[in-house]
């Protein structure tokens, strides 16, 4: 039971990780397990998840750091701590790949425009309805968003949060257009 809890604390802290430390986090718990971690160029700018882009008038996203998206292997390791950090990373970087496929689909007008006021009423309960996923709740979902950006087809950086709207904001963005 004891461990259980200090699992749900660190998980929320792996959760609650600007990508910057976050990376820092996977460098730590992956050292001699992949190959060396090489810094980003986008570390240098303000780093972000994804970018998304528009080909042949489809929406699509790419990753630029790997490390992002990879699934890492418990086989090869030794100790509790190190298991369990990987499991968490592997979680979170599942989640995270959830959520931006789910919300460019859902948000595909505004992902395509650009245009705050493409944006269609989201809020996470409904999100979580339309997208379940396994051990993704309401909580989890909202701290893993606050610090995810992407990169818009019209390039500015865009906080997931920002994309979860209410349909009163809705309302004042199409009285201000």
């Amino acid at each position: 039971m004891k461990k259980q809890k200090i699992g749900k604390i660190i998980f929320t802290k792996v959760l609650e990780m600007p990508l910057t430390k976050y990376l820092a986090y996977i460098g730590k718990t992956t050292t001699g397990l992949t190959e060396p971690l090489v810094t980003h160029k986008f570390v240098k700018k303000k780093l972000f998840y994804a970018k998304i882009i528009i080909k042949d008038g489809t929406l699509h996203f790419e990753i630029p750091d790997k490390r992002f998206k990879s699934i890492y292997s418990t086989q090869n390791c030794t100790g509790n701590k190190i298991i369990c950090s990987l499991k968490w990373i592997n979680t979170r970087n599942r989640f995270s790949l959830h959520i931006l496929k789910s919300l460019l689909h859902y948000q595909s007008k505004y992902w395509s425009s650009g245009r705050e006021a493409d944006l269609k009423p989201l809020t996470l309960k409904w999100f979580l309805s339309l997208y379940p996923l396994q051990y993704l709740d309401q909580t989890r979902l909202s701290r893993l968003i606050s610090n995810l950006l992407v990169m818009s087809p019209q390039s500015q950086l865009i906080n997931l949060r920002n994309v979860f709207i209410s349909k009163k904001s809705i309302m004042r963005f199409s009285l201000e257009k």
